[in-house]
């Protein structure tokens, strides 16, 4: 992936970004795409500063936070 202006896939397939700011990791995942693209991430991790982890959230409240949901 790479950033110019909007996120875009480099090649096909699928996408994943990270960042640190502040204390706060941020993971990101996005699906299978096409080099060039627009790419829409999905938050899937977030750990804060205060030691919360998160998943399926992007503010855990707790030690760790789950978002679990259903597929119907």
């Amino acid at each position: 992936a790479y950033f110019d202006g909007a996120w875009r896939y480099g090649a096909n397939g699928f996408a994943t970004r990270y960042a640190q700011e502040s204390g706060v990791h941020q993971w990101w995942n996005a699906p299978s795409g096409t080099a060039g693209n627009a790419i829409t991430f999905t938050q899937a991790m977030t750990l804060t500063a205060a030691g919360n982890l998160g998943v399926g959230t992007t503010n855990p409240d707790a030690r760790v936070d789950a978002e679990v949901s259903t597929m119907t």
